[in-house]
């Protein structure tokens, strides 16, 4: 169910860092928002969908949305100067079309800017098309495409925004 005719505003979502204790939950958000999109337009799943976030959330780089007490999305960063890597953009299917994608797109851009970053890149399949349109309206520029690196026949699209 999507919530956009319940009007969630768009200023209610929360962004905090991710702790210990919620490797689960990340990545349950994580499953429930990559599983049946790429399956339906790719026939697979991808990394974020299904790995181990301890070590990303030891090392700071994965950060939760939040409306009210109910966590609602997931944004993983990496570190990759000088470039900020956006590695994963989740967002719960019930949530999806209420804009927290976009929300959390520009904390990483003002992330990226407030820690000193040239830019900040993000990659998605060649064939997830409403990614690659919400990536562009957010400021990113296509780079170029290139072979999965591991699923043969597939490719992926690097983009870019300046910081």
């Amino acid at each position: 169910m999507n919530l956009r005719s319940e009007n969630a505003s768009l200023a209610e979502l929360r962004i905090l860092p991710a702790v210990t204790r919620d490797v689960d939950l990340v990545v349950k958000i994580s499953a429930e928002a990559y599983t049946k999109i790429y399956n339906d337009v790719i026939g697979a799943v991808p990394k974020p969908a299904y790995e181990n976030y301890a070590p990303r959330i030891a090392r700071s780089e994965v950060y939760l949305g939040y409306i009210g007490s109910e966590a609602c999305c997931v944004l993983v960063l990496e570190n990759q100067h000088p470039t900020l890597l956006i590695y994963s953009v989740a967002v719960c299917p019930r949530w999806q079309g209420c804009g927290f994608a976009t929300q959390l797109l520009n904390f990483a851009c003002r992330f990226a800017f407030d820690n000193g970053f040239a830019a900040a890149a993000l990659y998605t399949n060649i064939k997830m098309l409403a990614n690659i349109r919400l990536y562009e309206r957010c400021g990113f520029i296509p780079q170029g495409s290139r072979p999965h690196p591991t699923r043969a026949d597939e490719m992926l699209l690097d983009m870019l925004r300046k910081i």
